[in-house]
């Protein structure tokens, strides 16, 4: 997408240079309809990729409900005679539990039909059980934070401390905020407690309000109405 957004840009300026208004336009027109090729060939070796991916790491076609990854690399020096004073961190919730029963117990009672009736494999049955520990912690958790999406943003808190640490120096404010789900509250609680772990000093200012979620869960109606789109369907369907 990069590679047609920069297309475009240098075609429009070739443009300018055209005598003729209707060539003009007519070239206009040409060049929009090769950066759409570019465009959408770009969208198909995206897939591509997507598949290749996936194929490797199966574990990435759980989309959202992947747990998220440690990152890894090495960070880009920052430009000569520059140093980090503040840092925004905008971040989504931890790892969850399951919204409701229902998605625990859909796989599990399948499993336990085909159980019943002699078809399941070792694997299935290894698998059965599994489902029902995950069954039995979650219960009465749906949606909560997971000890793991505690973990994780422990780890992000610790790992914004030992990157840029002139930036948790002495004792300057963190200001903190939360939508009201109890999951983003606790994730935001673990990340303060791992910065307050390494700098006691901190003054941290934290909330969770109704008063703030018409920016921190903003609702687009015009957006949402959009989903509702037909062509929109069939693309998620196919």
């Amino acid at each position: 997408m990069l590679q047609s957004i920069l297309f475009w840009i240098s075609t429009a300026k070739i443009c300018l240079f055209t005598n003729s208004k209707q060539d003009n336009n007519d070239m206009r027109k040409h060049y929009f309809l090769l950066c759409m090729t570019f465009f959408l060939s770009s969208l198909q070796l995206s897939a591509q990729s997507f598949r290749k991916e996936i194929d490797a790491k199966p574990e990435l076609s759980a989309s959202n409900c992947l747990a998220y990854p440690i990152p890894s690399g090495r960070l880009t020096a920052p430009p000569s005679g520059y140093v980090p004073v503040h840092i925004s961190h905008y971040g989504r919730h931890g790892s969850r539990y399951l919204l409701s029963d229902n998605d625990y117990l859909r796989p599990l009672r399948t499993l336990e039909r085909a159980d019943s009736v002699g078809v399941l494999t070792e694997k299935g049955r290894a698998t059965m059980v599994k489902l029902r520990r995950m069954y039995e912690e979650s219960y009465k958790r749906w949606g909560e934070l997971t000890p793991l999406g505690a973990e994780q943003h422990r780890q992000i808190a610790r790992r914004m401390y030992e990157r840029f640490p002139s930036v948790f120096a002495d004792s300057v404010w963190v200001d903190a905020k939360s939508t009201v789900v109890i999951r983003c509250i606790l994730s935001m609680e673990n990340e303060l407690l791992e910065l307050l772990r390494h700098n006691p000093r901190l003054k941290i200012r934290h909330d969770a309000s109704d008063h703030d979620m018409y920016y921190m869960n903003l609702h687009d109606e015009n957006l949402a109405r959009q989903r509702e789109n037909e062509e929109v369907k069939r693309t998620m369907k196919d």
